[in-house]
């Protein structure tokens, strides 16, 4: 047993503390040693035997629950990871849009600092195929519309891009030697097959 005022270990029988000179209560509690009872419940319970176990704190109790909630977190994350945006925590929106402008921004006829607004996604086959609209206006007020179709292959990370424009509502083109207009572009890639609207994209 140890003492009451200094903790020091008593002699078996003694009535005064040797270190302190503090009194012995004969009704004290016996104190074992923490490590050397932490070792004897382990024990008894190894072997079958029952113990009380000393409860945790509140604070512990706290830590353990977000603890586990962490990892709860963690492997729904993992696990739902196959199904997860191609485009990574960007929206399909967003990574369209902008590839779209940027590539009107490539294009030799726009200037710097044209404006590219009126963005739209027109249609989507579900397969990484997006037909997208378009417009610029130069410094003297000339409109351009643009129809853009743009082909992504998640696998590689790389895309194709197909890009119709002129600056009147319509103008001759390559549509079953007629006319192409912003209305008309859209079924037009929907319906040549060299396009592959419908398709999987495998891009080189």
């Amino acid at each position: 047993m140890f003492c009451k005022n200094c903790g020091n270990e008593l002699k078996k029988g003694a009535a005064f503390c040797h270190e302190c000179g503090a009194k012995v209560e004969l009704n004290e509690t016996v104190q074992s040693n923490p490590i050397e009872a932490n070792v004897s419940q382990l024990s008894m319970a190894n072997s079958g035997g029952t113990t009380s176990v000393k409860k945790m704190s509140k604070g512990k109790i706290i830590l353990v629950a977000v603890f586990a909630i962490l990892i709860i977190i963690v492997l729904a994350c993992a696990i739902g990871g196959g199904d997860s945006s191609p485009f990574g925590e960007y929206s399909e929106e967003d990574v369209v849009k902008t590839l779209a402008i940027s590539t009107v921004r490539e294009q030799y006829s726009v200037s710097h600092d044209q404006d590219v607004y009126d963005v739209e996604i027109l249609d989507t086959d579900g397969k990484c195929n997006y037909i997208v609209s378009a417009t610029t206006e130069d410094k003297h007020g000339f409109e351009t519309w643009w129809i853009l179709l743009l082909k992504f292959d998640t696998d590689s990370g790389k895309y194709l891009k197909y890009i119709h424009y002129h600056g009147e509502d319509d103008w001759y083109g390559e549509i079953d030697g007629g006319r192409f207009t912003k209305d008309n572009i859209p079924e037009y890639y929907r319906t040549n097959d060299e396009f592959g609207w419908g398709e999987e994209n495998h891009i080189e």
